[in-house]
């Protein structure tokens, strides 16, 4: 039964919003934006390679460590 309510709620939401078209978008490695699928695809077969795999790290504390706060040392 709540499946059903959800889908309810879902359909009416998507008929108030009306149609929206989705944008496929993407900037190349200079920033300019690429429009055309091909060179959409192209874009993500290198970037994410580069961007899932490290090279030349041999041990995992060699990584450098981003925090949202300074680290303070203690004396």
């Amino acid at each position: 039964m709540i499946k059903n309510i959800r889908d309810l709620y879902r359909g009416t939401n998507d008929i108030k919003k009306g149609y929206q078209p989705g944008n496929n978008i993407v900037k190349n490695k200079n920033g300019n934006l690429v429009t055309d699928c091909h060179s959409i695809l192209v874009r993500c077969s290198n970037h994410f390679p580069q961007l899932l795999n490290v090279y030349g790290v041999k041990d995992v504390r060699q990584l450098e460590k981003h925090t949202g706060e300074p680290l303070v040392l203690k004396s």
